[in-house]
């Protein structure tokens, strides 16, 4: 139907259509209670509806079509009762689902997508799209995930249930700075495998939602950045009966719960994280979960069930003391952004708590503060893992804001050597992709594939290549290369319900991955490329510093503090540890202030040449 025509189809009505044939809008389609279908039962293309401002598509059932309903950039229409049935809803591209919605702005309103053994995906919105799907379902797909958010997309997803579908229930993945809005939604799996709610290199916001049967109730993936709600807002998710509830890996730093003291401020707190099998909260491989004001099933915690490798934290202060035992509302009135800044810190203040008031101010949406204190700690003599937490929560205000000018830092720090210049090289070619600058993303990222072959810099540089097509289709190719690299050289850590998300849809290539997400794997990979490190912030100190040690394998560890004499007044770690990164508290109170020097030393009883011995000089300035 050409532009300008309009085209009705009153209710009762049956269209037929050939395998192979379809309808295609340019004008406007006005549908109520049609029925779209195959006579024979054989797969036809669907109706695409591209430009079709004021279409509207209500009460109808769409059988036996491969992609159901394709809508590209219109920004008017309406899907209403509809049921999408009887198909694999695979039409061979890239971006296989139900409903493909492509730089759109579509209300989706009471719609069953309901699947069979060889269905792909449910909702898949890219290249910008935003509108709104509630009160719909999605069920039933045998080979594919729920609703897939991509490419700078911002939709709401609302009110739905997406039950017993094979693969993650939502997955928001490489999305730029969108902030999509994931609320009160069901979502259940039968199987205990993949995610309930899926993040990678993205953020949103995720509020009210009942989550459970999964590997993990939600996922937080390289540098993802979710929180669930604002000031004087309630979380309100429930994660129970998966594997791991809330789960973070590589660098990402989700909020679910931020409260300050006699709760007079609070941030997306009375989540609910209890009953799943191995850990309520996880956090690994330099990654940070807020979850305070959480019911975590009983009171006290059972803190065996919150677990954080010696790289990640989990802030779990302030638990409920049963499952009703939410805030009441604060005095609103009373809380500022002038009482959300940059007062508290000093020239002594620790680093951990200088990221920590960074995040609050962000979560304030105050994000030009909290930028500055990222900023003054990168120009610090923090250790390098402070500096890597300060440019990773950069790039979450950078996620959040859509500031521009913080892609000027992550260039700026790219040029640094070591683990600070290589993290900021990916995070800066991320953000080249969210602001669509996507010639520059993957040059950026085909230099760190050549630069650091076989590596998890690789890796998170493919990552960033199968992102592309998400904002642009002439990126297919690129996209599809690198993930058939992913599929072949990393199967381990890409699971099957990933690989259909992004469009490798092949049951051969399939069988090679994995159904169980595994966080742990993000750890290991992480520290494979690790060196020797040792360094101490603050220096000068008063009267406490904290000393960072990095090993990049397995060894016995000793970690001692010497006077200016040289006698030994402090023994520090004294154990074997395994390969990572640490952190040790030192207090000098005691001592006289002037010079002291802290010598770490590794011994690996497997093999000599790994031995390590270095010394460092410090001052304790009263």
């Amino acid at each position: 139907m050409n532009s300008g025509v309009t085209l009705t189809v009153n209710s009762g009505a049956t269209l037929n259509f050939a395998s192979g044939t379809g309808i295609t809008i340019n004008g406007k389609l006005i549908s109520n209670g049609a029925v779209f279908t195959s006579p024979n039962e054989t797969s036809w293309k669907g109706i695409t509806l591209t430009g079709a401002e004021g279409s509207s598509i209500q009460n109808a059932t769409i059988s036996y079509a491969l992609a159901p309903i394709i809508i590209n950039s219109t920004s008017n229409i309406t899907i209403s009762g509809c049921a999408l049935n009887h198909s694999s809803f695979n039409d061979g591209t890239s971006y296989q689902a139900a409903i493909q919605i492509n730089n759109s702005s579509p209300t989706i309103i009471s719609t069953d997508i309901i699947g069979q053994s060889n269905s792909s995906n449910g909702v898949r919105f890219f290249n910008g799209s935003s509108g709104s799907f509630y009160y719909c379902s999605i069920e039933n797909l045998g080979y594919g995930n729920g609703v897939i958010i991509q490419g700078g997309s911002n939709p709401t997803i609302t009110d739905n249930s997406i039950t017993n579908n094979l693969y993650h229930g939502v997955t928001v993945y490489e999305n730029g700075t969108a902030v999509p809005q994931i609320k009160y939604n069901t979502i259940s799996h039968t199987s205990k495998n993949y995610v309930g709610i899926y993040f990678q290199s993205s953020t949103g916001v995720v509020q009210g939602n009942h989550v459970s049967g999964f590997v993990y109730g939600t996922w937080s993936r390289y540098t993802s950045s979710p929180n669930s709600g604002g000031l004087g807002e309630k979380g309100g998710n429930i994660f129970t009966g998966n594997t791991s509830g809330i789960v973070a890996s590589n660098t990402s730093t989700p909020n679910f719960g931020e409260a300050m003291p006699n709760k007079e401020e609070y941030y997306g707190v009375c989540n609910q994280s209890y009953g799943n099998d191995v850990y309520n909260a996880e956090a690994v491989s330099s990654s940070t979960i807020r979850a305070m004001e959480v019911w975590w099933g009983q009171f006290p915690p059972d803190y065996t069930k919150i677990y954080m490798d010696g790289t990640s934290n989990v802030y779990d202060s302030y638990p409920e003391t049963a499952v009703n035992d939410c805030p009441l509302t604060p005095p609103l009135e009373q809380i500022s952004l002038a009482s959300i800044n940059s007062s508290s810190l000093s020239s002594s203040s620790q680093p951990e708590d200088i990221i920590n008031q960074a995040t609050r101010i962000k979560l304030a949406k105050n994000y030009t503060g909290a930028a500055n204190i990222c900023r003054n700690l990168l120009k610090s003599t923090a250790s390098d893992k402070y500096r890597i937490q300060a440019i990773v929560t950069l790039f979450n205000i950078f996620q959040s804001s859509g500031d521009s000018t913080i892609i000027d830092d992550l260039s700026r720090y790219s040029t640094e050597k070591g683990e600070l210049g290589i993290k900021a090289k990916l995070l800066l070619a991320s953000a080249y992709a969210g602001v669509r600058k996507l010639a520059m993303a993957k040059q950026l990222a085909n230099k760190l594939i050549s630069s650091y072959p076989n590596s998890e810099t690789e890796k998170q540089a493919l990552f960033i290549l199968t992102g592309l097509s998400g904002y642009d289709t002439s990126y297919s190719a690129v996209s599809l290369t690198a993930l058939q690299r992913l599929m072949t050289d990393y199967s381990p850590s890409i699971d099957s319900g990933l690989v259909v998300a992004l469009g490798g849809f092949n049951s051969n290539s399939l069988a090679r991955m994995s159904k169980t997400p595994n966080a742990q794997a993000e750890k290991e990979a992480l520290t494979e490329d690790l060196n020797y490190q040792l360094s101490n912030y603050p220096n000068p100190f008063n009267p406490t510093t904290v000393i960072h040690y990095a090993i990049p394998n397995n060894g016995y560890v000793s970690l001692k503090v010497y006077d200016a004499l040289g006698r030994e007044v402090a023994n520090l770690v004294d154990a074997s540890k395994l390969k990572g990164r640490y952190d040790v508290n030192f207090d000098a109170s005691k001592l006289a202030s002037g010079i002291y020097f802290y010598q770490l030393r590794v011994t690996d009883p497997q093999n000599s040449k790994n031995n390590f011995v270095s010394t460092k000089k410090m001052l304790f300035v009263k």
